[in-house]
């Protein structure tokens, strides 16, 4: 009998393994290093505290060896190579496209009206992702620092995010944030501006100096404070996107990030603004960052 309870525990454990290591390979933020890392954490743990026999760590080894080389592993790499492919197809707003109307409530309630703001206004259109996103967080501080010279140039803001309103109500609280905040969690306004959702620039986002260089001062930002996140969110591939709507409701400027992170310029757009207002002479402007 103990012979047989013996075999069925050294069977289940072979078999968490096998399946452990299946999904790692599945998971699409999880690269070779941190495998291998898994990998060995988890056999030294079974050396070391559970006693595993010899048989069944080789066991498992081999079946985590021939998953890694399998075409479960190829399938993943072809999710990379496909989604890097579509990056390339997307389909984009162009210059001079009729920008599409939108009369929707932000998080405070308030009715946000495309063809109202554009009576009076030039209108900065953001696409971030998440609340509780800190490379988001670095963009919504450079938004709130700048907004006074904004709206003195002629631009009023509108940022867009993934998050429900729920989640996100907080965030915009804290910060006071003085231009409208919309939650898009079904992606309607994503979908409708055609901003991107793409893996294999998520990925290589995690690579990317200035991305991190973001990271690290929106988390500073932060002071500490945690925002709520979805499950769903954590895996989210949405690529930000900026655009300027001109009073004709055409798109005068659409930029797509190339990773999590890229924005248009506030410097830049506020400079060529006023070079533009002076008859194209040259103007440094001086933005407000005391981040």
């Amino acid at each position: 009998m103990e012979i047989v309870m013996g075999l069925v525990k050294e069977g289940l454990w072979t078999c968490f393994v096998i399946a452990l290591f299946a999904i790692l390979i599945k998971y699409p933020y999880c690269n070779l290093s941190q495998f291998i890392a898994l990998a060995a954490y988890i056999f030294g743990y079974s050396v070391l505290i559970l006693k595993i026999k010899t048989m069944s760590k080789l066991l498992a080894l081999f079946f985590c060896v021939l998953f890694s080389t399998s075409p479960l592993f190829a399938q993943e790499e072809a999710i990379f190579v496909s989604e890097a492919k579509e990056t390339k197809e997307h389909p984009r707003l162009n210059v001079g496209d009729k920008a599409s109307s939108f009369r929707i409530k932000d998080v405070r309630g308030n009715n946000v009206s495309l063809v109202k703001i554009l009576k009076k206004n030039k209108l900065l259109l953001v696409f971030l992702r998440h609340a509780w996103c800190p490379v988001c967080n670095y963009r919504t501080h450079e938004l709130l620092e700048n907004y006074t010279n904004l709206k003195k140039h002629g631009y009023e803001v509108v940022v867009v995010y993934e998050s429900n309103a729920a989640n996100l109500l907080p965030y915009v609280k804290d910060l006071n944030l003085p231009y409208p905040i919309i939650s898009d969690p079904e992606g309607k306004l994503y979908q409708t501006y055609k901003v991107e959702y793409s893996l294999a620039k998520a990925q290589a986002s995690r690579t990317n100096k200035k991305m991190l260089a973001h990271y690290q001062k929106g988390n500073k930002l932060f002071g500490g404070k945690k925002y709520k996140k979805e499950k769903k969110e954590e895996r989210s591939t949405i690529i930000p996107a900026d655009f300027i709507i001109c009073k004709a409701k055409k798109i005068e400027i659409a930029h797509y990030g190339e990773y999590i992170g890229d924005h248009l310029s506030v410097k830049n757009l506020l400079e060529q603004t006023i070079s533009t207002s002076h008859g194209g002479a040259e103007h440094k402007v001086k933005t407000n960052v005391r981040f």
